[in-house]
């Protein structure tokens, strides 16, 4: 009786670890989202540490498989965990397509039970990014088995991917393609009103260059490129939301009213 017991204990705990949500990689050529398997945990204090967090039980976070995590306007610390299995033979990534991130540290631990950690963010130096790139790639190894976040960010969402290098750097290469062209159209609507503005001194080219031109900063901030080229140290710029949008509306207010 007791050998039956001990086999269904046996069964049960391996079913459970079978269980255990988790992202697997095993196409090279896809990325593999990583929301639906992650746990979030709330650090309101911002005083947790990672050897603290690591140390916690599942149950202490909290589970919520949804497509995309969106918190709004958060002004805590968050932590996020998830289990990795990469059944490929190449190195694992994941990418953020969250471009404002302010702090965002990863810490991973492999098989062998070592720890590996990087630290970046819109408020951190640009040099510690394992790629010069305008969204956050982290490389993790071959055999990473569980993944820490700890992000804080007023603008906090999180569209996570993982997968190998390819579909990594064809994602990045996209997003950076759709971005050129917005930010081409809007450098031409620009250095155009601005030179029909100096022929026929109507101020309504004026206050649309300055619209067009507010528009393309705040695009080329949001989308991490003023952070990758420009001031790739810590700068409030960076990080400043409102007054590129006060900015902006400022100019549209102004050019509406003198177009009417």
């Amino acid at each position: 009786m007791y050998k039956y017991f001990s086999l269904l204990v046996l069964l049960f705990v391996q079913a459970k670890s079978f269980s255990q949500p988790g992202v697997v990689i095993s196409n090279t050529s896809q990325l593999e989202y990583v929301e639906k398997n992650i746990y979030h945990l709330q650090d309101s204090t911002g005083n947790l540490s990672f050897n603290v967090v690591s140390q916690m039980p599942d149950s202490a976070f909290v589970f919520q498989p949804t497509p995309s995590m969106s918190f709004g306007n958060s002004h805590v610390v968050w932590w996020f965990k998830f289990y990795v299995l990469n059944k490929t033979k190449e190195d694992l990534y994941i990418l953020f397509q969250n471009h404002e991130l302010r702090e965002a540290f990863c810490y991973w631990k492999d098989e062998d039970g070592s720890v590996d950690s990087i630290k970046t963010g819109l408020l951190l130096p640009h040099d510690p990014s394992q790629f010069a790139i305008n969204v956050p790639v982290y490389k993790l190894g071959k055999m990473p088995t569980v993944v820490f976040l700890r992000i804080k960010s007023p603008n906090l969402y999180l569209p996570i991917l993982a997968g190998t290098i390819r579909p990594v750097i064809k994602r990045a290469h996209l997003l950076d393609f759709s971005q050129a062209f917005v930010l081409g159209v809007l450098a031409i609507l620009s250095i155009y009103n601005l030179i029909i503005f100096f022929f026929v001194k109507d101020r309504i080219y004026l206050y649309y260059f300055g619209y067009a031109a507010s528009v393309f900063f705040q695009i080329f901030r949001t989308s991490g490129y003023l952070h990758e080229f420009l001031l790739t140290g810590y700068s409030p710029v960076n990080a400043e939301r409102n007054l590129t949008s006060v900015t902006t509306a400022v100019f549209y207010f102004l050019f509406a009213s003198a177009y009417l």
